[in-house]
């Protein structure tokens, strides 16, 4: 018999402690994702408001994803820890310190969870064609 398994994904959730534009949205998430108990929430990227060098947004952003009442996985956005170094538009790429950064306060950027009989993989994108991070190769090994 299958067992039944819930993944939610979010994404863009673009919080910031000073300028709370989209915490209302993130409010309503929480309330939903409190009352639905999905098994596992995967938060796509972009957790930060705007700028991979804010730090506060950052932290800020770890204690909201705290708040999940169910486990969750996450993975880095451009607004993170800066873009992809071939295709990305932002100003600022990625590189080893701002990725440092994103695994100090979250955790892995790639991972795999096995849940529910399901393999679910987060990859970090931003370190695709990333012109020499080491961290690149790494994950493809992985992967």
């Amino acid at each position: 018999m299958a067992q039944d398994f819930r993944i939610v994904q979010v994404s863009d959730l673009h919080l910031c402690g000073t300028r709370a534009r989209y915490q209302d949205n993130w409010e309503i998430t929480l309330e939903w994702l409190d009352a639905e108990k999905p098994d596992l929430v995967v938060v796509s990227g972009d957790v930060a408001l705007s700028d991979p060098d804010l730090v506060d947004d950052l932290v800020f952003a770890r204690r909201q994803l705290d708040r999940i009442g169910v486990p969750w996985r996450v993975i880095p956005g451009n607004h993170d820890i800066g873009d992809n170094v071939v295709s990305g538009g932002m100003a600022k790429s990625v590189d080893a310190e701002r990725r440092q950064r994103w695994l100090d306060l979250f955790g892995p950027d790639y991972w795999l969870e096995a849940c529910g009989g399901w393999a679910v993989i987060g990859v970090n994108a931003q370190i695709l064609n990333s012109d020499g991070l080491p961290a690149e190769e790494e994950q493809a090994r992985w992967l």
